[in-house]
């Protein structure tokens, strides 16, 4: 069986049996769920049957309680009602009203009374109105006369007393009423006031409105409802007749009606089949059944049994058609990696256009692509490497059993070669002697270089003190003119500070000749008004006089002092002029000229100090070469030597050399086996397919 088969048949029996399973547990759960539910809508159908029926019976409740009020409001006078028969009429005509207006504003009502206690009042005493159907008129009849009947006559009169004896409002049981031939219920309310027994208001309802509601009861398609009075004997049955007692229908119902802990829960029971009833007990103490066979609780689980059966059927099919789908799907990677395994496996290495697909998958044969892609890449490398390592190895060993042929030829020339060059070693051998003699004389010539070159350093020693002394006379100097130059410079500054106090002279003068000025126009004025004053301003027309002529001698004194700060200021401004011509010198070219000397003297002792470095190197390469010709000396010596010793070293290489050759024959049969290995190795390759 194939992959893919194996795979839609594992996808169709794991669904069909997910499917069974589901639908096993469905079927029951549904089964259970249409049970509970279908119970469930029994009881809420019952609850909703009850709650309209209840409903018409408060309203009944209710239209007698207020009667019953109005009658105690309009009977104020409990002990003149109980003697007073004019008081009991007035009462009963003010009540008429409200008694006619309970029983019109009563749905179904037939009858309505208000009847007073017959112990204190008229047997006949009191308010009773009859019509024959509901849609008719009431009308006021003479009510039932007590007198003729006895208190045990439940059948006529217990309509009054069995309320009374119950203390409170009481619903009695349906009676066919034999003067209008109509089947009702009463509702009677007992009245009392003051601890004493008034009487009784009541009403009588059309039964068969309750019948006609109870009959029209439907529970989905065969359920049906039943009423019962409170032993539990039938009242209203769509096949049973009224009066039957219950448990003569069905012992397990009756009972479980029997206990008003039940009520709202369900029962199943046998009637006509098998069958499932729920109870709710209504305001005048009746109970109301309501009971569907058990084909039409199981009803809504057949549909959703048939529907689950569809379902699975479905889910089979999807099964079948995704079962195909998903093994095509799984099985066609697998399939196309299993055609690259199989070329693998005959050692077919071409690139499958189909790897490139199956190794994107995120799944396990992704997984399974991507190894069995670097396996080949792996084997694919090493056929290559082999392929290259056999053609080389066969090229290396071409070229190796050439070589070997050309070596075994220079070998042989080797040999005659060594002995030419032992003769030749022996004549090196007394070169070098003659060569030694001439090292010693280099040597020689070379010492003398030293001693000169050592005195020429000691020479450049002195000239480099000597330029430093020069040096340094040049700062000095240099540093002795820049002190002068600055104190002249000081000094030339603090003058042209103080020949600017002339100008102030020439302000002052400038004041004292603005007074003069003042002092002579006062004179005139004080002339003139002592002329004005005649005798009396002579003395002080003298003085004015006087002060006149003073004012005119300073003009004179003012005028000769700018003439001399006129001179002053020339010879300043001349003084100015040589001190800036001298400061200029001594900036511009005294200082300039010391710096260049001392520029002149730094140079000379740098030359000084390069030449006393050239004389050290000098020494320093002398020495030098004096250690390197000793060492050639030595090296002469050795080579001497080594010479000796390699004439006879050439001589046992040319026994050597024979040995050798003897030994090339032997790896030439090493060559031989090699080649014939790498002609294995390509017959290896020819069997892989890389291309």
């Amino acid at each position: 069986m194939s992959l893919r088969s194996r795979i839609i048949t594992t996808v169709i029996g794991c669904s069909l049996i997910t499917a069974l399973i589901c639908g096993t547990v469905s079927l029951i759960a549904s089964g259970r769920n249409a049970m509970i539910n279908a119970k469930q809508h029994l009881v809420s159908s019952g609850t909703s049957y009850q709650k309209d029926i209840d409903g018409r019976l408060a309203q009944i409740e209710t239209t007698m309680s207020t009667l019953a009020q109005a009658v105690l409001q309009e009977i104020k006078d409990v002990d003149r009602f109980q003697s007073d028969p004019a008081y009991v009429k007035e009462c009963t005509d003010a009540l008429r009203d409200y008694a006619q207006a309970a029983g019109e504003n009563t749905e179904n009502a037939l009858s309505y009374y208000v009847r007073y206690n017959p112990e204190f009042t008229e047997p006949t005493s009191g308010i009773f109105a009859s019509r024959s159907s509901s849609g008719a008129s009431f009308e006021e009849l003479t009510p039932t006369d007590f007198s003729t009947y006895d208190k045990s006559d439940t059948e006529h009169v217990g309509w009054y007393y069995i309320p009374i004896d119950n203390g409170g409002p009481t619903w009695m049981e349906p009676y066919q009423n034999e003067n209008t031939g109509a089947y009702m219920i009463s509702y009677v309310v007992p009245i009392e006031k003051d601890g004493v027994t008034l009487g009784v208001v009541g009403i009588d309802i059309d039964f068969t409105q309750f019948q006609e509601s109870i009959n029209s009861i439907k529970v989905d398609t065969a359920g049906y409802g039943f009423l019962l009075n409170a032993d539990n004997t039938i009242l209203v049955h769509p096949s049973e007749e009224e009066g039957t007692a219950l448990s003569d229908i069905s012992a397990p119902l009756a009972d479980f009606v029997s206990n008003a802990e039940n009520e709202g829960q369900s029962l199943t029971y046998q009637y006509n089949g098998e069958r499932t009833a729920s109870f709710s007990t209504l305001k005048n103490g009746m109970k109301l059944v309501t009971t569907v066979p058990r084909s039409d609780i199981m009803a809504s689980s057949y549909t959703l049994l048939y529907m689950i059966l569809g379902a699975v059927i479905g889910s089979l099919i999807v099964a079948i058609i995704l079962g195909f789908f998903i093994g095509g799907r799984i099985s066609m990677p697998v399939r196309d990696l299993t055609e690259i395994i199989a070329d693998t496996a005959v050692l077919n290495f071409r690139r499958n256009p189909k790897s490139a697909r199956l190794i994107k998958l995120k799944d396990e044969i992704g997984n399974m692509a991507r190894a069995v892609q670097q396996m080949r890449d792996k084997l694919r490398e090493m056929v290559t490497l082999i392929d290259k390592a056999g053609l080389s190895m066969e090229s290396n060993v071409t070229e190796l059993h050439t070589n070997m042929a050309e070596v075994s030829d220079m070998c042989s020339n080797n040999s005659a070669t060594s002995e030419e060059l032992a003769a030749a070693m022996e004549e090196a051998a007394s070169a070098t002697e003659t060569v030694t003699d001439a090292a010693g004389t280099v040597e020689e010539n070379a010492k003398d270089i030293v001693t000169l070159s050592q005195e020429g350093a000691r020479n450049s020693i002195q000239v480099k003190n000597r330029a430093l002394s020069l040096k340094e006379t040049t700062v000095t100097a240099t540093e002795r003119t820049r002190a002068m130059y600055e104190e002249v410079k000081g000094k030339t500054k603090t003058a042209l500070k103080q020949a600017q106090a002339v100008e102030r002279i020439n302000e002052l003068t400038q004041d004292i000749m603005e007074i003069s000025s003042q002092t002579n126009l006062l004179a005139l004025n004080a002339s003139i008004e002592a002329a004005r004053a005649g005798d009396a301003g002579r003395g002080f027309a003298v003085v004015a006089t006087e002060i006149g002529s003073l004012a005119s001698q300073t003009q004179e004194t003012v005028s000769s002092i700018d003439t001399i700060i006129g001179e002053v200021n020339t010879a300043v401004s001349n003084m100015t002029q040589c001190l800036d011509s001298t400061m200029e010198f001594l900036d511009n070219t005294v200082l300039k000229d010391y710096n260049e000397f001392m520029h002149v003297g730094e140079n000379y002792a740098q030359d000084a100090a390069d030449y006393e470095q050239g004389m050290t190197q000098i020494n320093d390469a002398v020495t030098t070469l004096v250690e390197a010709i000793n060492n050639i000396s030595f090296s002469i010596r050795e080579i001497n030597n080594t010479v000796n010793e390699s004439a006879t070293g050439v001589s046992d290489i040319a026994d050597k050399t024979s040995s050798m050759v003897q030994m090339i024959q032997a790896t030439d049969n090493f060559v031989n086996e090699s080649k014939e290995s790498a002609d294995n190795l390509n017959k290896i390759v020819d069997e892989f397919n890389i291309e």
